[in-house]
């Protein structure tokens, strides 16, 4: 019998949907996954046998294949573990659900537990149907308060060119002897930038996501970020990079808010 069982994956920071078709045939036992998958999929298998067990069902005997769709993009990630889970459990009678405009996404342990995954923003943005939303999340003051501008005395001419450069998104080099206070007014930037518009807090959550820097409590980026590297980092930490897809490096974290390279002589050209 044949299930097929919508999921969705993530290629960069940008979410695409998936299908994973589940078939299951006559023949000696035998569990293939296809689709260009990655180890952290093939490995679902193990997963998804346990869980499956665990769970008070019973793994079906005999050829299960599963094929994550479009076949020609490469798989990544433990998101298609609760997708193959749903298909293989359908296709053997099992489970019985009917709608199909949901989508599966969710990393199984061996008792059957979800657990989360990374990037569920970008790949819930690309989802076509409507869902019913959760009750909205309202960020507050308390949530992560910023250092506040409005805290320095003194330093009249460089608080003037911050309040210039906050105005009108230019860069600033600070320049002076250690402990002239440039670390204490560059942390502060962000207190005097205005507020981010709900287009640029989706953006910077969805770089933020993809690499698990959002929590249940803070599920969106309310105050526009500020990084501020180390100056040993990697070129590869700092513009990101990777394989098969790029990850986000710091300049991306600091979308929308403050990058901040102190020690800047010491930072690799």
């Amino acid at each position: 019998m044949l299930c097929k069982v919508r999921s969705l994956g993530l290629q960069g920071i940008s979410g695409y949907e998936v299908t994973a078709e589940c078939d299951l045939a006559g023949g000696l036992p035998n569990f293939d996954i296809v689709g260009l998958p990655d180890t952290a999929v093939k490995e679902a298998r193990e997963r998804v046998r346990a869980a499956i067990k665990n769970s008070g069902y019973a793994f079906p005997v005999g050829r299960i294949t599963v094929n994550l769709a479009p076949a020609n993009r490469r798989k990544s990630g433990t998101v298609y573990d609760l997708p193959i889970l749903v298909g293989i459990l359908t296709a053997a009678g099992q489970l019985d659900w009917s709608d199909p405009h949901c989508a599966f996404v969710g990393e199984l342990s061996l008792s059957g537990t979800l657990r989360p995954v990374v990037g569920m923003l970008p790949m819930a943005l690309a989802g076509r149907a409507p869902i019913d939303p959760a009750p909205v999340w309202q960020g507050g003051e308390e949530d992560l308060p910023l250092p506040d501008f409005a805290e320095v005395r003194g330093q009249g001419p460089v608080k003037r060119v911050l309040e210039v450069a906050a105005a009108g998104g230019h860069n600033v080099l600070l320049v002076g002897p250690p402990g002239s206070g440039k670390s204490m007014l560059a942390r502060r930037l962000p207190s005097i930038l205005p507020p981010m518009t709900r287009r640029e807090a989706l953006e910077t959550t969805q770089i933020h996501s993809v690499l698990g820097l959002t929590t249940k409590e803070r599920p969106l980026l309310t105050q526009r970020p500020f990084r501020s590297p180390h100056h040993t980092i990697s070129p590869g930490g700092m513009a990101g990079g990777g394989s098969p897809y790029p990850r986000p490096g710091e300049i991306s974290l600091a979308h929308h808010g403050v990058l901040f390279l102190d020690e800047l002589p010491e930072v690799h050209k």
